[in-house]
This record gives C-alpha cells, structure tokens and sequence, in this order.
C-alpha cells in the first residue's frame, strides 16, 4: 500500500467520542474512554440492575436495611441511584460525578430521573468526602473508576479514613474493587485496615469485581440463620438475589458453623 493511500484510509477512520454509548442485543452500555462497560441498563426493563456487581453493591442492606442518607461517589449511567430511588422512597441521595460528559449521558441516555431526592454533585469524589460532616452518611458507596482503573484517590488511607468517619452509627460503607487488577491486594488491604473487625468482602456473581463492606459498628445479629431470613425478605422485597450474598459471604470471610465473624 502506498503511504498516500495508507494516510487516507487512516485519516478516514472515525475517532470514537470519550464517552460513548451503544445498545446490543438489548442492553444499553456507557464506555468512558475505553472498551471497559462502566454502567448497562436493559431497554426493556431500565429499573433493573443489569451487572451483577451493582445488585453485589446492595449487600450492606442485610445489615443495615433502611438507610435515609446515602452518598454515591461515581455516577456512571445512574443504575444504582435509579435503583435506590425506587427501592427506599424514604432516601435522600447525592451522587457524585467529576465528569460533565458522564452526567449528561445518565441524564439523556440512562433515564436517570429529576427527582427531588436527587442531587448530582459535579466534583471530585474524595473531595466531596472530605468535606462531608461527622456521622452524616448512611450508606456510602463507591464506585469510582476512570477509562482503565480503579481511581487511586478514592482507595487510599487517608479517603477510607475519611469514609469511616462520616458514617452515621448505623452506617456502611460498600467499595466495588476489580479483584484482577494489579493494584487489588492493596486496596483491599486497606479497606480491611480501615474498618478493622467491621469489613468483609463478597465477590460479585461474575468474575471480576468484588465488593468490599465495612460497618460504622460491628454490632448486630450476624447468626447464619438471621442472614438467611433477611436474604429472603430483602429479596421478596427488592428483587435482588440476597441469599446467594450470603453464600458468598460465607465463601469468602471467617465464619463458624453458627455465625459470619464480624
């Protein structure tokens, strides 16, 4: 091929936009700046939580099953805030999102609705955090990732500090981790560090993700049997498969025959 056609055709390819959005085989995916799926919602059924580590994400609700203020630190296209909207109508949720681009396609193209309990907060995730008052956050969930990995600033000691810190008594703190990332051992650490004897982790249906959880208090009925009769009523009541959670928690924390460790 002659340089000048080679240029050509290399001129002619479309540059994909950062943010981009394509449907599939009925699912809607959000990529931001590479081919990593950071949020999907089924056109059919937009309430839903299609990716399995977002209903993972859900897992503190066996141990702290009402929270009212909840903070979300990366909006992606808005699954869990629409989910939170509708499960728990008694919710006040701020969302987080540095990224004008990924705010506007949750708002065009994942249905993420103009709900009083809603507001978006366009800022730095662990800047928000900081700034947050003592005891103020009810459930915490972070879920912050650019186009490759899990943000750095949102995973280090002095932000989990900081989680820990504005949980309210009955607080939880949930962080999605990509367990084959090489930075992984590390941020889990960490996690586990900061809520020492409050933290366990859940490795999300599919390979890949984790979620890690930490309490504000270790308190509360953690008998198998308790679980399991949670699991059940949070199910009935929010669609999502809580005891396959609590197999899992078994799988991957101490435990003895009677009780989880916590």
């Amino acid at each position: 091929m002659s340089r000048a056609n080679w240029l050509s055709r290399w001129v002619a390819r479309p540059v994909r936009p950062r943010v981009r959005v394509e449907d599939e085989d009925g699912v809607r995916r959000l990529y931001i700046g590479s081919d990593v799926v950071q949020s999907a919602m089924r056109l059919a059924d937009p309430d839903a939580l299609e990716l399995a580590y977002t209903r993972a994400m859900l897992v503190p609700l066996l141990f702290r099953p009402e929270p009212r203020r909840i903070v979300l630190i990366g909006l992606g296209g808005g699954s869990l805030a629409r989910f939170l909207l509708r499960a728990l109508p008694a919710c006040r949720l701020v969302a987080v999102e540095p990224d004008a681009e990924v705010i506007d396609a949750a708002r065009r193209h994942f249905h993420l609705p103009h709900d009083p309990r809603l507001r978006i907060v366009e800022q730095d995730g662990a800047e928000y955090v900081t700034g947050c008052a003592s005891g103020s956050v009810d459930l915490l969930l972070v879920d912050a990732f650019d186009a490759h990995a899990q943000v750095e600033a949102c995973a280090g000691t002095a932000f989990l500090a900081d989680a820990g810190r504005v949980l309210s008594a009955e607080g939880a703190c949930a962080a999605n981790l990509w367990n084959h990332a090489p930075s992984y051992p590390a941020y889990r650490d960490r996690f586990l560090n900061a809520f020492r004897g409050r933290g366990i982790l859940l490795p999300a249906p599919r390979p890949g993700n984790l979620v890690a959880v930490g309490l504000a208090r270790p308190g509360g009925d953690w008998r198998w049997s308790a679980l399991a009769a949670r699991a059940r009523a949070l199910r009935a009541r929010h669609g999502v498969e809580f005891p396959d959670f609590v197999d899992g928690l078994r799988a991957a924390n101490p435990y003895t025959a009677d009780r989880l460790l916590m």
